[in-house]
């Protein structure tokens, strides 16, 4: 009887797993970012003097849905932008500026969502800094 008690456990564990692992590999489709953001993107590679600056890939349901949110994530190499958090600051509103010029269709856009980072200016060294702004 204590051996059938493990079998029926390990049965149901094994059951759980399987279900647990099929559930698990259900992506979400991604779209891929719009060309004027891949536009973008190559000039802040350059500003930045970093190449693995990226947008974030776009989610079909949050295209679907009208309800898409931009991300960005930049890593600052260049010394002249953080200088200062204001330089930053600067820096990330005109990222921001244009995003919002660049995009035609801009119905289903929210908001651009960009998190910095940087290892140069001490004051800002081993810090995000979040940034969030509508798109308009």
């Amino acid at each position: 009887m204590y051996h059938r008690l493990i079998s029926k456990e390990k049965f149901v564990l094994s059951v759980l797993l399987i279900l647990l692992l099929l559930s698990g590999c259900r992506r979400q489709k991604a779209i891929e970012i719009p060309i004027e953001l891949k536009d973008i993107q190559k000039i802040i590679q350059k500003e930045t003097k970093y190449s693995e600056n990226k947008f974030r890939s776009i989610i079909e349901t949050e295209l679907n849905n009208c309800n898409v949110n931009i991300y960005i994530n930049i890593y600052i190499k260049n010394d002249t932008i953080n200088t200062s958090e204001e330089s930053l600051t600067n820096y990330v509103k005109t990222v921001s500026k244009r995003v919002n010029k660049a995009l035609k269709d801009k119905e289903c856009y929210k908001t651009l969502m960009i998190e910095t980072s940087s290892n140069n200016y001490k004051k800002l060294k081993n810090r995000i800094h979040s940034f969030e702004f509508p798109i308009e």
